[in-house]
């Protein structure tokens, strides 16, 4: 629950209208703001995934799962793009208020 707070913090202190990678696993959730950089270690149910952060995207480099799926998934870069591993119960994600792409249209 404390893990789950703290990025409740984070994400109410990164600058509005920037995309971040929202991280969910089975020990908490993370956000990390995309211009970071560098590679985060996630515990999942097997082990830790481990996930880049560069050029304002993110990927999976590594995970504890036996078919490795999620690190040949592309970056994810835009809001509402999304990946996971899921025998690792670790899901990735990007949210953030708009970066020009429409989910919808309503006339």
């Amino acid at each position: 629950m404390a893990a789950s707070l703290g990025a409740l913090y984070f994400a109410a202190q990164s600058p509005a209208g920037k995309p971040a990678l929202v991280l969910e696993a089975p020990g908490g959730t993370w956000v990390y703001p995309l211009e970071t950089g560098g590679v985060v270690r996630v515990p999942g149910a097997l082990g830790d995934s481990v996930l880049e952060i560069r050029d304002g995207s993110v990927r999976f480099l590594d995970s504890p799962c036996e078919n490795k799926i999620c690190t040949a998934h592309s970056p994810l870069a835009h809001n509402g793009d999304w990946a996971a591993c899921l025998p690792n119960r670790v899901f990735a994600r990007i949210e953030g208020a708009g970066d020009g792409d429409f989910d919808a249209t309503a006339y």
